[in-house]
């Protein structure tokens, strides 16, 4: 199967689910433990003080692999991964700010690709399948139109697929050159109600293997 050669260098990224919720601290130290190396911390309803106590939950081992959406300030005061360019900041230079820290941005059609200002770490592109953690989020994308786009010259942006990112749904994408996955809704949605680690283990645990295996 084509790009399967090129499995071991896909990213895993995890996004953090957007409120606070049971034992969520313990499950992102599990993921962590468990190799994940790409972590956004996106918590909109959160202010600084709240996301340091946050931070200061997670053991300083795992912040080198921490992503923040908001409060960039406490990247250089936790020594975190970088940043998350929002709509609010996209192509206004912000960037500068942290050169030199991992910065990521998002975008929501695949012409957002060829009008980047910046050479970001990675573009998390959404939603290529319909949200799980936003039910009347659909996809607007066609995977040949996808697979198309990605073939033409000039695609030097790294793209990440987001948006109903499940084991089933990444083993669809493997002939598309995404440079990873990110999840939310399929590790999120039911731990937020059952708060079981065993359960959230095993699904990380099926998603690298629909990756790397």
């Amino acid at each position: 199967m084509k790009f399967i050669s090129e499995s071991k260098n896909k990213k895993l990224v995890v996004i953090s689910h957007p409120e606070i919720i049971r034992k969520e601290t313990d499950a992102i130290k599990k993921l962590f433990s468990m190799g994940l190396k790409y972590f956004h911390l996106r918590k909109p309803g959160l202010n600084r003080g709240d996301l340091e106590n946050f931070l200061n939950a997670i053991p300083r081992i795992y912040h080198q692999s921490i992503i923040l959406h908001e409060h960039y300030n406490l990247v250089k005061n936790y020594n975190l991964k970088g940043i998350h360019i929002t709509e609010k900041n996209k192509n206004s230079g912000f960037e500068t700010k942290f050169k030199g820290y991992h910065q990521t941005i998002s975008v929501h059609n695949t012409k957002e690709f060829f009008h980047l200002k910046n050479d970001y770490s990675y573009a998390l592109l959404s939603p290529v399948f319909n949200s799980i953690s936003k039910q009347n989020y659909k996809s607007g994308f066609q995977l040949i139109t996808l697979n198309n786009i990605f073939q033409q010259k000039g695609m030097q942006q790294k793209v990440i697929a987001l948006g109903g990112i499940t084991p089933e749904n990444i083993l669809k994408l493997k002939n598309i050159d995404f440079k990873g996955y990110a999840v939310l809704g399929y590790l999120w949605e039911s731990f937020s109600q059952n708060a079981d680690l065993n359960i959230l283990e095993e699904k990380f645990k099926e998603l690298k293997k629909s990756i790397y295996e």
